[in-house]
Formats: structure tokens, C-alpha cells, sequence
């Protein structure tokens, strides 16, 4: 996840803790995009490769009721289909084969393909078939107390419905924080000085980003 975050500061792990949880659903799944990565189909894995992904907060369902002059602090960010875990020391893509993550996230990513795949089927739907197979998934049933970590650029995660009455709640806290990106991960895939969040200080080592209420 956190593919609008510019490829600088996008290196977020978040922490999921329970307060109240209903009596059924209302679990949170997730996905390991590095194992997704190692197997998938050679000729998919081929276009991946060779594909971008341009992220925008404004296509986010989270972010759409912002205020444009928020939203306008972040610009569109582009990445790699297939990239580096951002805490790689891997001087080379080729080295880098058990750090490689498929980095997708929301479907409304921009994908964009080099023209020699215009008659190919989409891929992001095919690779979305891959990714949220069984064996790459695990689907968390929440009670209180528990604490859920995870690494947002290897995994992708979502809530799964449930009924929501007075007497059911579901009530979860979530705190993320940043960390930087290795010099050899930045510098696989070199992006513009500029280009970054302009209301974050680019020297942070660890900032918290923020901490939210989920009903």
C-alpha cells in the first residue's frame, strides 16, 4: 500500500490494535506481495516488469472528501510495477531477486505499458487474480486486545464488512510511522529532488504520520 507516497517517503509500517470487535465478520485480510512476486507467471511477470504504476490521492476512496488545498499538497507518483523493498541493499535489480516486491495496491492505479501489449488482456486485473490467491492471503478475526503489525509497501490489507448496530461495533486503532529508504533502493529507480510531499520535512528519519479511529 501507500503508492501515492512519492518513492522517497512511501516506506510506511503500520500497527492495528482492537478496542471492540463484532461477533462475526469484519476481519482485515492481507496480502505478501514479495511472495506473489516470485510466482508469478513468466509472461505476466515479463509485462510487470517492464510496466509503471502512477498513483493519485484524489482516486482513493479514503481521501475523497478532502479539501482541495490538501489534496493538491500531494502530486501524482509513479513507481515500478515490480521494485525493491525499500530496505534493500542491493546494488543492482538483478541482485535484488528476494527483495522484489509486485507493488500494487488500489484499482484505480494508472497502469502504464509499453505499447507491444496493446492487444494483451489488462494486467492489473490479472494481476490482482494472482495476488489474493489462498495461499498468499491471511484474513485476521479481531478481538480485543489484539495488535496486528505489518510493512504497508509488502502487503496490501482491507477491512471485510459486518453488520454495524448500536449494540455491534467494531473499534480499532491505527498508528503508521515512516521510515527511510536505504540509498540503494532510492537509487534503482532515481526520482527528482522535488519530488515529494512539500509539507514534509525530506531529512525525517521517523516521523509519525497519524493516528485514526476505525468504526
Amino acid at each position: 500500500d501507500g503508492q501515492f507516497w512519492p518513492r522517497s517517503h512511501r516506506w510506511i509500517n503500520s500497527i492495528l490494535t482492537c478496542a471492540q470487535s463484532p461477533p462475526f465478520g469484519g476481519e482485515t485480510g492481507f496480502v505478501d506481495l514479495i511472495t506473489a512476486q516470485k510466482t508469478l507467471d513468466p509472461q505476466l511477470k515479463a509485462r510487470a516488469a517492464n510496466a509503471t504504476i502512477t498513483a493519485s490521492v484524489r482516486a482513493i476512496g479514503d481521501f475523497r472528501r478532502g479539501l482541495a488545498e490538501d489534496l493538491d499538497l500531494f502530486d501524482d507518483a509513479t513507481h515500478p510495477m515490480i521494485d525493491t523493498w525499500p530496505g534493500s541493499k542491493a546494488q543492482t535489480l538483478a541482485d535484488a531477486q528476494d527483495d522484489r516486491i509486485l507493488y500494487v495496491g488500489s484499482p484505480h492505479m494508472v497502469v502504464n505499458e509499453d505499447s507491444t501489449y496493446q492487444q494483451e488482456s489488462s494486467l492489473l486485473p490479472s494481476i490482482f487474480d494472482h495476488v489474493t490467491r489462498p495461499e498468499y492471503t491471511y484474513y485476521h478475526t479481531w478481538s480485543p486486545g489484539d495488535v496486528v503489525i505489518w510493512d504497508n509497501t509488502v502487503s496490501l490489507h482491507k477491512a471485510f464488512p459486518y453488520v454495524n448496530t448500536p449494540d455491534i461495533k467494531r473499534e480499532l486503532y491505527r498508528t503508521q510511522f515512516r521510515r527511510m529508504p536505504t540509498p540503494q533502493h532510492l537509487a534503482l529507480h532515481p526520482a527528482p529532488e522535488d519530488y515529494r510531499p512539500r509539507w514534509l520535512d525530506p531529512t525525517d528519519n521517523i516521523s509519525m504520520i497519524y493516528e485514526r479511529r476505525l468504526h
